[in-house]
Formats: structure tokens, sequence, C-alpha cells
């Protein structure tokens, strides 16, 4: 009979012990998680380095240049290049019917220069996505 008793206290003891349980998972399962350390991408480099190797924007942005003014990619020479938080995936180059994502780009601008004419180029990091100003092809892409 004491056997009974035992399991009968037991069972009485079940449900707030299952409730317990129960709290107690979900607190462990709802905690904020332990923060990390998130490593943030190194820049690409912005500069001509010191064996007079082109970064890749640089030499893709000239190669771009070159085939829009149809001419040989060694005669463009690079004036300038800055690091740029661009405003959108337009590169902040805005052309009509075309949707840009607003959200923040890190590239460059890219000053070249051919044919006695200043252009700009707007890239991204790596070099991927180059964009020409258009005010600054549209004066001289017709001269050659």
């Amino acid at each position: 009979m004491n056997t009974n008793k035992s399991i009968y206290r037991f069972m009485q003891k079940l449900p707030v012990l299952l409730v317990l349980f129960l709290m107690a998972a979900l607190l462990v399962a709802c905690a904020a998680p332990a923060p990390q350390a998130i490593p943030s991408p190194q820049p690409a480099p912005t500069t001509i380095d010191q064996g007079g190797m082109e970064t890749l924007p640089v030499t893709r942005a000239k190669s771009f240049l070159a085939d829009k003014l149809n001419i040989n990619k060694e005669t463009i020479q690079l004036v300038d290049i800055q690091p740029v938080q661009w405003p959108d995936t337009c590169l902040g180059v805005q052309t009509p019917g075309i949707m840009c994502a607003f959200h923040v780009v890190e590239g460059y601008r890219i000053t070249l220069s051919a044919n006695d004419q200043t252009y700009e180029a707007h890239s991204n990091l790596d070099g991927s996505q180059i964009v020409l100003v258009p005010e600054t092809v549209s004066k001289s892409a017709g001269q050659s």
C-alpha cells in the first residue's frame, strides 16, 4: 500500500514538475544568443601598388572606357582613385528606366584620362560593376 501512496503523491506533483520543466525549456530557448565577433571585410587596395600593378577596379574601368570610346586601353591613364560609399546599387549614377536598390555599396570613384579628356567611372569594391558617369563620356564619345 505504501507503494501506491508514493505513486499517488508523485502523480499529484507531476503537473507542477512538468510546468516547471517546460518553463525552464522556454527560458533557455528564448535566451539571446551570445554575441559573436563578425570579422569585417578588408577593403581592396585603392591605389597603384609599389610594383606598378593596377587594382582590378582600375583595370576594369579602363577596359570599360576603352570599349565605350573604341580606343586602345593602353592609352588610358589613371588620374585618381578614391574610396566611396555609393548610396545605391547604381553606384550613384541614375539612368532613366533603371531601378536601383537603395543600400550602401562600398566602392571607388575612378578618374581616368584619355585623348586629352577626363572621365569618371564608379565601381564596387572588386570592380565587378563599373558605371561611367554619362556627362563625362557623352561630350567626347563621338570624337576620335
